[in-house]
């Protein structure tokens, strides 16, 4: 479901000019463009995220374009930030127990970020989908253990494996003419 024709459709448009007007004012600042900077990752997730794979996306080097402004940020910061987004209701924080955290944000305001960033930061928005899926693909790498490393994240790994095909494909990668090849034969477990 585009989220974007609906709006036009019902509203004018409505959602996305109220996010418009978020961005601009997050933007006056330079807190703001740090938790705009965080926010704007979500555009690259359809469900929560979480928060190892999130982070990932914050490693070195940073992605031109994108995560300037976030990269660097101490944890005390990017907490900051979070709870920034957090209190005008962009952003929700999951938590499962003492140590799971996940990202979430409303689909109209994923969808947004997803949309801006592709057409506006095309090559920023394929580097971030190229770092998850290689983040992914690490993660759920044979470990000779037949779960592999995806035993030990949320949910099994499988919420996560689940978007690195996908990923690969936004990525720039060739679907593969046989399944046992390349990252693809990872889906096939």
């Amino acid at each position: 479901m585009r989220f974007e024709e609906a709006d036009v459709e019902e509203q004018g448009g409505h959602a996305f000019l109220v996010m418009d007007r978020y961005v601009a004012w997050f933007e006056a600042d330079e807190a703001g463009r740090q938790a705009m900077a965080l926010l704007r990752l979500m555009g690259l997730f359809d469900r929560p995220a979480a928060d190892p794979v999130f982070t990932s996306l914050l490693a070195e080097p940073v992605i031109v374009g994108w995560t300037e402004a976030a990269a660097g940020l101490s944890e005390v910061q990017r907490n900051v930030a979070l709870k920034r987004l957090k209190a005008v209701q962009l952003l929700t924080v999951e938590r499962e127990g003492q140590t799971q955290v996940a990202y979430d944000a409303h689909p109209l305001v994923r969808e947004y970020f997803a949309q801006r960033l592709q057409e506006t930061r095309g090559e920023a928005w394929r580097a971030g989908h190229r770092r998850l899926f290689e983040y992914l693909r690490a993660s759920v790498a044979p470990t000779g253990d037949p779960q592999g490393a995806a035993a030990a994240l949320p949910g099994g790994g499988s919420r996560l494996l689940g978007g690195a095909g996908p990923r690969g494909l936004r990525r720039g990668a060739q679907r593969p003419h046989s399944p046992r090849d390349g990252p693809w034969r990872l889906l096939q477990r």
